[in-house]
């Protein structure tokens, strides 16, 4: 062999053997770019917490999914959130199903249920089937892949410019609610106006409104409500909390593979619960702020009102129930759950 060949075999026997030690580098693991959407608008707590969720996702994939969020209104407004999901306008976001609430109704149990407390709730769609349940109803009215996002702590039950002393006082109210919580509150005979979230500060103080409800202290504290308002009023049966979730567009969803598949899930559960404890611990601290720099009085909602509103809650599913074969499915699974755990409840009350 001359000089010529040789150096021609050897050069062909380098690039072989480099190109079995670089090029399974050079490739490296695929990258999921995906694009989400809110019914947040940004700087409020919802926000902040929803982007916590999409930062656990992105850590625990490695650096295989990237996500790029946007607000309420950069892309779709803030109602239209789950249509736009379903229809690939985004890949994923963060809303709750009182938003869904018109194109089924029985996806109303993802959100505030007046008459399950939020430690129920939660134990429900984690141990008790209640996501799954929900997953299979969004999938089917949206094409979507849903997950558990930021459950909050027990909902505001009412900011008031009145006091509620009695179950008469509740009913004169003029009340600013959506979801079951809106329906619970007309079936109990109140007056109900739906209004979104950034008009209910404007509405109690031109008199539009005289009470109203949104999501815990720890996120009405920054949008102002509490100033508008003379008296804050807690209940955790009556009340019930807010449990947005983060759905996924099933083409993309199908696209990851089965270890990101997991990792979104075990990241969803993960935030959850990080969710909980602080909008938990943040609540109990905001109800002083606002009491000290709004000179809001925080109060416990009279026994009456608290025991007439989860009876009428009650009264309001049942006839649902009847009506509609899906809500009946959902409610049946939630009421065996509240049924089989309801003893519990004043211990877990008296835990710190």
């Amino acid at each position: 062999m001359n000089n010529k060949a040789k150096v021609v075999v050897t050069i062909s026997a380098i690039v072989v053997m480099v190109g079995f030690v670089v090029w399974p580098c050079a490739a490296g693991p695929k990258v999921f770019n995906l694009k989400a959407i809110s019914s947040w608008p940004a700087g409020i707590g919802l926000q902040t917490l929803a982007e916590k969720q999409y930062k656990m996702i992105e850590a625990y994939s490695g650096g295989r999914i990237k996500i790029k969020s946007f607000t309420a209104g950069e892309i779709v407004p803030g109602l239209e959130v789950w249509e736009a999901i379903g229809k690939g306008i985004a890949d994923l976001g963060n809303t709750c199903n009182c938003y869904s609430i018109g194109d089924s109704y029985a996806s109303a149990f993802g959100c505030a249920t007046p008459g399950i407390r939020e430690v129920e709730k939660i134990t429900w769609f984690k141990h008790g089937g209640g996501m799954k349940l929900l997953g299979e109803l969004m999938e089917k009215t949206y094409n979507v892949k849903v997950f558990i996002s930021q459950p909050d702590t027990t909902e505001t039950f009412l900011y008031s410019k009145k006091p509620i002393n009695n179950l008469n006082d509740l009913k004169a109210l003029k009340i600013r609610s959506v979801g079951l919580r809106g329906d619970v509150f007309k079936h109990m005979g109140c007056a109900v106006v739906s209004l979104a979230g950034g008009e209910i500060v404007p509405a109690l103080e031109r008199g539009a409104i005289d009470a109203a409800e949104f999501t815990s202290m720890s996120v009405d504290l920054a949008l102002g409500i509490p100033e508008a308002a003379g008296y804050v009023y807690i209940s955790d049966v009556a009340a019930g909390a807010s449990n947005p979730v983060l759905p996924f567009n099933m083409k993309t969803w199908n696209k990851l593979p089965d270890d990101l598949k997991e990792v979104v899930e075990r990241a969803s559960w993960d935030a959850a619960y990080a969710a909980y404890g602080f909008l938990l611990a943040d609540t109990f601290y905001k109800w002083k702020v606002a009491e000290e720099k709004y000179k809001i009085k925080v109060r416990m909602v009279p026994k009456e009102v608290s025991e007439a509103v989860k009876k009428g809650a009650f009264e309001l599913y049942e006839i649902k129930a009847k009506k509609d074969p899906e809500f009946a499915r959902l409610w049946g699974s939630l009421k065996k759950w509240h049924e089989d755990f309801e003893k519990y409840l004043p211990i877990y009350e008296l835990i710190p």
